[in-house]
């Protein structure tokens, strides 16, 4: 399963990162073009959902998912997930001029993530969602811990230059680091497909309004088209891809998995466009093998 995860997560964060690559640039209509993603991720999977359930609008299954409306923890999901839009904006808006320092935030996710699993699930009532087995809290000190070094070694060489502020910086990771666990959690609680529809719609809802506020609707000519049917047909690949990785794993493997794929779609997409000369050192090829490596050992011994 382990394997299959990367599979997936890697074709979601490549789609991801060349979808985000091409809206990069077609700024002035940038809310439109970022409506599109989640209100087509929306749509694919209430199809996906459907399908399940053989367009029975009567089954029983609906009932027993519609109770996430009624879920607490769905309503943290949305408004963090909200706030984590306008906080990555924000960064790059404020710390634009240190991309590293950005990429090194999140990166800290994948320390963050398992210990928002650990010391919080049974707090937020996730116990029936999937776990790593720890045998005991070294292990957890012991994993996390070399995740931790790893991310630093990989990243000591790379940051340089002025950090604007360090406190929207540092609070990216943290609110992130939320919005993966909780609705991860949240989408092995309930039918995946079917939550996940709930929790892009209200995504799709924002973009939509702000392309509104912002009169970006109008801007749209022919010559977009042909870029917003890319963006939605490669979505209804990239959100199943992710849909099911968070339904096979524990929530700090999909993290793993993604940040590991996001790292090396960038490597790739550089070299693609040709944008700069960032090259990997034999240094950083190895610090991403032992990340994944690590991996793979704590889930085969606790997966």
């Amino acid at each position: 399963m382990f394997a299959i995860g990367f599979v997936l997560m890697f074709t979601f964060a490549y789609l991801e990162a060349f979808n985000f690559k091409k809206i990069s640039f077609n700024l002035e209509i940038k809310n439109v073009l970022t409506f599109i993603l989640p209100f087509t991720g929306f749509l694919i999977s209430i199809i996906i959902f459907l399908i399940s359930i053989n367009f029975d609008l009567s089954s029983p299954v609906i009932k027993e998912n519609l109770v996430l409306l009624k879920d607490w923890r769905f309503y943290i999901v949305i408004l963090s997930e909200i706030f984590g839009v306008w906080l990555f904006r924000k960064n790059y808006e404020i710390n634009g001029n240190n991309l590293t320092a950005i990429n090194f935030a999140l990166f800290l996710s994948l320390v963050l993530v398992p210990v928002y699993s650990y010391f919080l699930s049974d707090l937020l009532g996730f116990q029936k969602t999937i776990m790593i087995g720890y045998q005991s809290p070294i292990e957890f000190y012991v994993f996390t811990g070399l995740i931790l070094l790893s991310v630093i070694i990989f990243f000591f060489d790379k940051l340089k230059g002025k950090i604007n502020n360090i406190f929207i910086l540092f609070l990216l990771p943290v609110i992130f680091s939320n919005n993966m666990f909780v609705t991860s959690k949240i989408m092995q609680t309930y039918d995946p497909f079917f939550s996940y529809s709930l929790i892009v719609f209200f995504i799709a809802l924002l973009f939509f309004i702000m392309a509104i506020k912002s009169k970006e609707f109008s801007k749209v000519n022919r010559s977009h088209l042909k870029l917003i049917s890319y963006l939605s047909i490669s979505w209804m690949i990239a959100i199943p891809a992710n849909t099911i990785a968070v339904k096979l794993l524990a929530v700090e493997f999909v993290t793993l998995l993604k940040r590991v794929s996001q790292l090396i779609s960038g490597l790739i997409l550089d070299k693609m466009y040709n944008k700069n000369n960032n090259k990997f050192s034999i240094k950083d090829y190895f610090i991403i093998f032992f990340i994944l490596f690590l991996g793979l050992g704590l889930y085969v011994l606790r997966g």
